[in-house]
């Protein structure tokens, strides 16, 4: 299975004062979905290691239910994995997993690239490296 990386700095807007720039959030995140219209079939791995931004739980479900309102079941009907650097985030990354998976999208959160490989039956090692 082939697996697309998109990191934070591309999907989190941050504003000056380190919170979410909702807006312009939801402008990547509209561009993510007319990308994935174009690669069908792949994975998403949602790498947040990186991520400088505290996001509340009301601004992760409202980033979800942007990305199911706005997709195609076809574009968004694959599996996402969402990556943490430790597990300091794990809870915030499952209740995004939940909130996606109960708008019907296959999503899960890890923090390990190894229960990535597992999930997806592949090694995404290489692509994590190489993004």
């Amino acid at each position: 299975m082939i697996a697309r990386v998109l990191f934070s700095k591309d999907l989190v807007v941050v504003s000056p004062e380190g919170r979410l720039d909702l807006e312009a959030s939801e402008t990547a995140i509209e561009r993510l979905i007319a990308d994935l219209e174009n690669d069908p079939g792949s994975a998403v791995i949602f790498d947040l290691r990186s991520a400088e931004c505290e996001l509340s739980v009301a601004e992760i479900y409202g980033l979800v239910e942007f990305l199911s309102r706005h997709g195609s079941r076809q574009t968004l009907y694959r599996k996402m994995a969402v990556l943490l650097a430790a597990d300091a985030h794990q809870r915030k990354a499952d209740f995004f997993a939940l909130c996606a998976r109960n708008r019907g999208l296959q999503a899960r959160a890890f923090s390990t690239v190894t229960d990535i490989n597992d999930w997806l039956g592949t090694d995404v090692s290489a692509v994590l490296d190489s993004a």
